[in-house]
């Protein structure tokens, strides 16, 4: 008797940092299958997020430096060593971890003649500026199989381009044993300085306009008029070199909206889910589609209310006045009536937060998304 050969997958991965898609990916490579699959990455940037794959994951990683595709001289040169990489290792099929890895991945595959993966995480617009572009060129570029991470993503991508592309939607998922450990609300509290039964409301997230802190800010200002006890976090910082002004707009706004006594800027943190543990409320406040809305799963996952902008991905995440609220993007005041509603009624916070962490068991288990992914690895190598 033989044993069936495992699958080569090498995953390519366009950050060296730790967003949302990265955590996808770590908790893909946590669960997969290593008697079915051998994986290994490259990933386009160095940074931490190397070693986090190495030890967290266990995986062999190599960094391909790559800057934007439009340098085609460079892009050349890209794509040649990850053909090279591709080769020498027998590899069976590439997984590209996101648009830009999907542009240097897919004529890397193609000239080896394996199939590969495209792993959808952000929302395509038609548009002729830059990102409108490099959508355009992903969208040429050819996939054995494209995955979505939500049904929005996947319709905008068939709405943007009249693209009649098939796409697969695998919604993301938490792993309950990625957070290292929780410390209790007294102890995140005890970190500023704030009284142990302070009413607390945690917004954690990238720090990038179109993610809507700012609007986070005015909000907690309203509920701080009628609730002088309310303490909130901002946790996060600024990535990928995005919108790197923005958190210093921040930290001014907060000056001239008197926040500074109720309100705290964590930073980027590790392991950022400890203090939505110790959150009442968990905020998302988003003035455009979310492509998902990982941090929503999250909190839910950790038996938190959420309050989430109602477009996107947070509507296939959130069943409103069940696990949580749902606001109009960019209204503050709307933001804030459904903050005062949650923080005044302890009740209504305790239910909504034991069927969020029911919904993400039953509906977004690590279970359910390897299922679906190695299913797809399976079928598309035959």
């Amino acid at each position: 008797m033989t044993l069936e050969a495992k699958i080569r997958i090498l995953y390519i991965t366009p950050a060296g940092e730790r967003g949302g898609a990265e955590v996808v990916l770590l908790t893909i490579l946590r669960h997969l299958d290593r008697s079915r699959f051998e994986p290994a990455v490259i990933c386009l940037q160095d940074g931490p997020l190397v070693e986090q794959l190495e030890q967290q994951a266990k995986v062999h990683v190599e960094v391909v430096p790559a800057e934007r595709f439009r340098d085609l001289r460079h892009a050349g040169r890209v794509i040649r060593q990850l053909r090279h990489v591709t080769r020498s290792c027998a590899v069976d099929l590439v997984h590209c971890n996101g648009t830009g890895a999907h542009l240097y991945g897919s004529p890397a595959a193609r000239l080896c003649g394996v199939p590969s993966i495209y792993h959808l995480h952000d929302v395509v617009e038609r548009s002729w500026d830059r990102q409108g572009l490099v959508h355009l060129l992903a969208l040429l570029a050819p996939a054995t199989a494209t995955i979505a991470v939500s049904h929005y993503v996947a319709r905008c991508f068939h709405e943007s381009w009249r693209s009649r592309r098939a796409v697969h939607v695998i919604h993301n998922a938490v792993d309950p044993g990625g957070v290292s450990s929780l410390i209790g609300s007294e102890g995140v509290r005890g970190e500023y300085g704030w009284p142990a039964r302070a009413p607390l409301v945690v917004w954690c997230g990238r720090l990038q306009r179109w993610k809507g802190t700012h609007i986070f800010l005015k909000a907690a200002a309203r509920v701080r008029q009628q609730m002088p006890t309310a303490r909130f976090l901002v946790v996060g910082d600024a990535l990928f070199g995005l919108d790197a002004d923005y958190s210093g707009e921040l930290h001014a706004m907060a000056k001239t909206l008197n926040l500074d006594a109720c309100l705290g800027f964590a930073g980027h943190q590790p392991d950022a889910r400890r203090f939505v543990a110790a959150t009442d409320v968990f905020v998302h406040s988003s003035i455009r589609p979310d492509p998902f809305g990982l941090v929503i799963l999250e909190a839910m996952a950790l038996g938190k209310p959420v309050i989430a902008s109602g477009e996107g991905g947070p509507l296939e995440i959130v069943e409103p006045n069940v696990t949580g609220l749902l606001v109009p993007p960019n209204d503050p005041d709307m933001l804030a009536e459904a903050m005062i509603t949650l923080l005044q009624d302890e009740a209504l916070r305790d239910r909504m937060g034991k069927a969020g962490l029911e919904r993400a068991e039953r509906s977004f288990s690590v279970s359910r998304m390897m299922q679906a992914f190695e299913t797809l690895y399976q079928n598309v190598t035959q």
